[in-house]
């Protein structure tokens, strides 16, 4: 273990990047302090990355017996902002909205197999440092939140693959 000293709070974004600054590692794991990190989880996670993947996200869950799952992150596309922002007007653009939600969480939720997913969570993140380089650090103008949205987007521009891994769970 190396400590780094920031001197100051740089934000989720601006520790993540100082982190990667300081390492030579291949494959870089992301992690909040809260996540437990189950049995076979990292192992699990780190497979897809020796093929071709660029960054992959595991399966939460919210309790310790591992029977309440949180959901992936909301989408973030345009489409998506005009629905969330018209669902209050009207209830058909509200059940749409509904509907397709329910349909993007159902996806990640009753996968088996790891599917490409842009909507990772930043609680927890795999990356191969190669894919990192080419793709560049997190936005340190975020301060909290929505860093790993920005960066998975500019992943998905330049053509590498985001995967969820249900096997991986934390």
């Amino acid at each position: 273990i190396r400590y780094i000293n920031s001197g100051d709070n740089l934000g989720y974004a601006g520790g993540i990047n100082l982190g990667v600054s300081n390492t030579d590692a291949d494959l870089l794991i992301f992690m909040n302090a809260d996540v437990i990190v189950n049995q076979g989880c990292l192992k699990t996670l780190c497979q897809p990355l020796q093929k071709n993947v660029g960054a992959v996200g595991p399966r939460f869950y919210w309790d310790a017996q591992c029977k309440v799952m949180l959901p992936p992150t909301e989408q973030y596309t345009p489409f998506d902002e005009v629905l969330r922002r018209l669902s209050p007007k009207h209830p058909v653009f509200s059940r749409w909205a509904q509907q397709r939600w329910r349909r993007h969480a159902r996806c990640h939720w009753e996968s088996s197999q790891p599917i490409t997913s842009y909507t990772l969570s930043g609680a927890m993140l795999a990356i191969r440092k190669d894919v990192w380089e080419q793709v560049g650090e997190f936005d340190s103008q975020y301060k909290l939140y929505f860093e790993e949205n920005d960066w998975l987007e500019r992943l998905k521009k330049q053509g590498f693959i985001a995967q969820y891994v249900p096997q991986a769970t934390a």
